[in-house]
């Protein structure tokens, strides 16, 4: 449900039936030869041909026990049928209409096991955050030695541009280059007029090499419009998100502007946003409702790793709007947010208790008039968190 062939799924069997309830295991797998967690749904055959019943809800139920532990399998079916939360499972209900309106905002089906009732009032405040950043993605060119040069390589200074190759050596939410990347947008013969013998050894070294199955690099690195050795650098960034996530949810900010390798996601601030405070970006980037939009986008792959989709971060990412601010209410947020910009992350669930994350919380919240919302929002984080470590779960 949290990947595009879900959903093109989803809106493809709604055409023909009408699903009235989604299961998911909250703990534990159900089945041991897949490292997943295993939805099942529950439909009605339906006459395409007659209008949908906006006012129709579906249930989304979570159990939280192993399927093994629950005594009486007949009495937890009739729980989730009549709709009814009980010790071993928790159930929300969701209109066809609502469901209509989370997907507007950008949630997709697998947030839906979550408590949901805070999104439509919380949405008022938001912003699309691609009115504020312009997204890249990391160059993937398929030869890293060509590309990502070991230091003492003798090409000139003005072809080197930092790049950081991954975020796991980031602890906290500042994130510097790890490496050098070789991007040189001349031809040779430039090269030449310019005896920039440095970049040209270089290329020369790789020029008669093969890739692992035999294809002269010359043809397997070929681009339309490129050099087969060249490199754009386009996607230079200011923040970075992970396209895999672990136990921490988080975007990072660069010290200095970097480029970024193929699995992480750069988010560059727009020229009519650059006067911005990037401190107070940084802070609204790693809200615990920011964090929410990043859970509910991805989907667990494999022993709790969370994908997160590119397009779908891209199109629907947002954050609360920052324009709605006065500017003591900007600084007061600021403040609040240096105590965790200068330290190491937590995983998740220890970082939503630590005091100073609770105290920016607050502040943040009170500054948008939404703080009535703030425990719905935590708890909906944590409970979709959860059902993806399920998967680890015996």
């Amino acid at each position: 449900m949290g990947t595009d062939y879900g959903e093109i799924f989803l809106e493809l069997i709604q055409k023909f039936y009408d699903i009235e309830t989604v299961v998911i295991s909250g703990k534990g797998k159900w089945f041991d030869n897949a490292d997943v967690v295993t939805t099942f749904l529950i439909a009605k055959k339906r006459n395409p041909n007659t209008p949908i019943n906006q006012n129709r809800t579906i249930s989304f139920c979570t159990l939280k026990e192993s399927i093994n532990e629950i005594p009486d399998i007949k009495q937890l079916s009739e729980n989730i049928l009549l709709e009814t939360d009980n010790q071993f499972v928790t159930v929300q209900n969701y209109s066809v209409n609502e469901i209509t309106n989370f997907e507007t905002i950008g949630v997709p089906w697998c947030g839906y096991f979550a408590n949901l009732n805070w999104l439509t009032e919380v949405s008022e405040k938001l912003i699309d955050c691609n009115q504020i950043f312009k997204f890249t993605r990391g160059e993937r060119r398929g030869w890293n030695p060509l590309f990502y040069p070991a230091s003492g390589n003798n090409i000139e200074a003005e072809y080197i541009r930092p790049v950081l190759k991954n975020l796991r050596g980031t602890s906290g939410l500042y994130c510097s280059a790890d490496g050098e990347a070789f991007c040189c947008s001349r031809s040779i013969e430039e090269l030449e007029q310019l005896n920039h013998t440095g970049a040209l050894q270089w290329i020369r070294s790789f020029e008669n090499q093969n890739n692992e199955t035999g294809v002269p690099l010359t043809q397997s690195l070929r681009r339309a419009n490129m050099f087969w050795y060249e490199m754009k650098t386009d996607n230079m960034a200011d923040f970075v998100a992970n396209v895999n996530y672990d136990k921490s949810l988080f975007i990072a900010t660069f010290v200095n502007r970097s480029f970024i390798d193929q699995r992480m996601i750069g988010l560059s601030i727009k020229a009519e946003h650059q006067g911005e405070n990037r401190v107070l970006l940084l802070a609204l980037l790693n809200s615990v409702l920011s964090m929410f939009f990043i859970e509910s986008f991805g989907f667990g792959r494999g022993l709790g790793a969370l994908d997160l989709r590119a397009t779908k971060f891209e199109r629907d990412f947002k954050l609360l709007n920052f324009e709605l601010l006065s500017h003591e209410q900007k600084q007061n947020i600021i403040s609040a947010f240096q105590p965790l910009a200068n330290r190491s992350r937590f995983n998740l669930e220890q970082e939503v208790e630590q005091a100073d994350r609770v105290n920016f919380e607050t502040v943040l919240f009170e500054a948008f008039g939404i703080s009535e919302y703030y425990q719905a929002i935590k708890s909906s984080l944590l409970h979709l968190y959860r059902i993806r470590f399920a998967v680890k779960i015996n």
